[in-house]
């Protein structure tokens, strides 16, 4: 992560494709005027992660980069549970403290795993707007008809609307 400017994921991924680094799964973004990336990469197997912070030093150096390699178990680059279906909630009210946490400990409660969680605040002319996108893996065992019923609850509570679409597999 640093500094966000032109050239980061070019510079990173050109490093990559040299050493035929495979990325599977990724998600890079900007968070005020910082990017960051978070990558599961696939390399050959004379391809040691010393050698490939190694390879990044410059890259690092000339970006000001702050790295963090880890080797991943089979285990945490694991996709989609079987038998969890993914889906969508987004919500959009006016901006106060305590609305991911509300409705993170629903989700919670209900055993649903967020995967990535996306918030913005715009400004207006009466007051801010809050907007939330997240990526949810739903248990089989869970109704969405109930979940459905828990959120539209808890969005009266926090006079928001949200709304959950389930993700259907192509």
């Amino acid at each position: 992560a640093g500094v966000d400017r032109p050239g980061i994921v070019a510079a990173v991924t050109k490093v990559l494709y040299r050493k035929h680094i495979n990325i599977h799964d990724s998600t890079m973004t900007r968070l005020g005027n910082t990017f960051g990336m978070m990558l599961i990469l696939s390399a050959p197997g004379s391809v040691t992660v010393t050698q490939l912070r190694a390879a990044l030093r410059g890259t690092a150096k000339r970006f000001k980069l702050t790295l963090t390699l880890k080797r991943l178990s089979a285990k945490e680059t694991a996709a989609n549970p079987d038998g969890h279906k993914s889906a969508v909630l987004s919500l959009i009210g006016v901006d106060h403290t305590g609305i991911v946490y509300q409705v993170a400990a629903c989700l919670a409660d209900q055993q649903v795993n967020i995967q990535t969680v996306r918030t913005e605040t715009a400004e207006s002319a009466a007051k801010p707007l809050y907007m939330m996108i997240m990526e949810l893996e739903i248990p089989k065992a869970v109704r969405i008809t109930g979940l459905r019923k828990t959120l539209r609850a808890l969005a009266r509570s926090l006079q928001v609307d949200i709304t959950l679409r389930t993700v259907e597999a192509a």
